[in-house]
């Protein structure tokens, strides 16, 4: 169950970069979250081995099936019979009788799981198998075999309670009088706060961080309490602490658009909120402009317009990382300030800044189809035909997706003298190539884009035929060898058919 717990708590963690342009396995992205859930994995295996090896593994038999997930609990569930409930109360009592506190422990936590009350009578037992267990289990941690691979918060304690559990009012009691950590480092409040409930944060708690080097600060910047961030903060809550994810309070606060808590956080970081970044070098104002929170964006740009061309170690920006996420109301904000406090050959420089994939803000807008960022975007001088690292311009990419949409838009960017064919402004070339020598056209049949491939047919100024024939031909080679009658007749072979 700790571990199930565990991997949650680090799911939670990640989830902030599920939205991220740059795609990053979250083993990658963050090596020491995987390592204490594998560290703790690993401690359940050779716990497994060393009951086994005890003798006593028809009861951890048992225990294991006992906490199973509810769909494989089918033979264990007594469902609303008093007699199955009657016959588990009768195992407890025999369990604690023949010195298996342990086991009677997890029958109780099983039965508390499907049926969350507890009697007065109930509530005695549990804690004294409770106690027997963790007394135990202390003394097997401290044997030769166990003690080198026990993780160091299970050297101070080997108490666990289930978020599920702290709901019952007498538990959530009792364990808020006792006030241990448990063995995931987590102070009392840290297993209130998980559990949904509203924690009291003492001045011991407020300082305190767990396994995951979650602090109370990051915990309560998610919600929009401010009272309760100013009262960690003067008890000593450190605002700069990172938790294992790279993440301070601050952006915490900003992903969850918690503005008035960002407002405080950033005075009391002595107003360098703007350039104080998580370790993938991303900051607050980054981060607001990810989630769309157009207060927290205005506060930050505001006061430090060097943000908006700052790059985090991915090589977004602010711009980019709103662009991504198809927010035109903060890409408004975010262009209007830059164009109010730079030349309009700096502010353009801002919006073609590429990541580290080479791709521009203009480049995301494209790939999503966001018309209105998109015109947004060429209209503060974004350049439309520039490729990343691997060879894609955003028409090449919108042919070989089969966005034919955007293949029309970007074209009609292009402007060309009607007497004579010839053109006059290019802002996208039809015939440029990527990596492997492939046009967009070719790309668009490979790809069986019967519409991308007929805009680009017809997209015929007269100073684009001459290198057009030799991609109309390898075109029609590809459609010819696939038999793919509708391309054919897209590229002007109906007379065939």
């Amino acid at each position: 169950m700790a571990l199930e717990e565990l991997k949650a708590l680090g799911i939670g963690m990640i989830k902030p970069f599920c939205y991220d342009p740059i795609q990053i396995r979250p083993t990658e992205r963050l090596p020491d979250l995987g390592q204490v859930f594998n560290d703790y994995k690993r401690f359940s295996r050779i716990l497994d081995a060393h009951i086994l090896n005890s003798g006593a593994g028809e009861l951890l038999s048992y225990a294991l099936a006992a906490l199973r997930p509810d769909y494989n609990r089918r033979d264990l569930n007594w469902g609303t019979e008093k007699d199955g409930s009657q016959r588990t109360n009768e195992d407890i009592e025999m369990f604690c009788q023949l010195g298996h506190h342990g086991f009677a422990h997890v029958l109780q936590i099983k039965k508390l799981l499907e049926r969350p009350h507890l009697t007065r009578s109930e509530s005695t037992r549990l804690a004294y198998c409770r106690n027997h267990f963790l007394l135990n289990f202390g003394k097997a941690l401290k044997s030769g075999e166990l003690l080198p691979h026990t993780p160091q918060p299970l050297h101070r304690s080997q108490a666990f309670i289930p978020s599920k559990l702290l709901r019952i009012p007498t538990i959530a009691e009792h364990v808020e009088s006792v006030g241990l950590q448990d063995c995931l480092g987590r102070s009392v409040s840290h297993i209130l706060a998980d559990a949904g409930l509203n924690p009291k944060w003492p001045a011991e708690h407020a300082r305190h961080s767990d396994t995951l080097q979650r602090t109370a600060l990051y915990l309560e910047c998610q919600n929009d309490n401010i009272n309760l961030v100013a009262h960690l903060i003067a008890s000593g809550a450190d605002v700069e602490q990172r938790a294992m994810n790279g993440l301070a309070p601050l952006h915490v606060a900003a992903i969850s658009g918690r503005a008035s808590i960002c407002l405080m956080l950033w005075r009391k970081l002595n107003q360098a909120s703007s350039e104080y970044k998580d370790r993938a070098g991303r900051s607050a104002l980054m981060w607001a402009s990810l989630y769309g929170h157009r207060s927290i964006v205005e506060y930050f740009a505001r006061r430090e317009l060097g943000g908006l061309m700052r790059q985090d170690k991915f090589g977004s920006t602010a711009l980019s990382l709103a662009v991504y996420r198809g927010n035109i109301y903060i890409v408004r904000d975010l262009m209007s300030y830059l164009q109010k406090v730079l030349v309009p050959r700096q502010s353009q420089q801002v919006v073609n800044i590429p990541d580290n994939r080479g791709r521009s803000p203009f480049w995301y807008a494209a790939k999503i189809s966001n018309y209105p960022i998109m015109i947004c975007l060429v209209r503060g001088g974004a350049e439309v035909s520039e490729q990343d690292k691997y060879g894609f311009r955003p028409l090449a990419e919108a042919a070989r997706q089969g966005n034919a949409k955007v293949v029309r838009f970007l074209l009609n960017l292009n402007q060309f003298e009607a007497s004579t064919g010839t053109t006059t402004v290019i802002k996208v070339d039809a015939k440029a190539r990527d990596h492997e020598g492939k046009t967009p056209l070719v790309l668009a049949v490979e790809a069986g884009n019967v519409e991308c491939a007929k805009l680009l047919v017809q997209y015929n100024p007269a100073d684009f035929n001459v290198k057009h024939e030799q991609d109309m031909e390898l075109a029609q080679k590809i459609a010819w060898k696939r038999w793919d009658a509708h391309m054919l007749k897209a590229l002007g072979l109906c007379d065939r058919f």
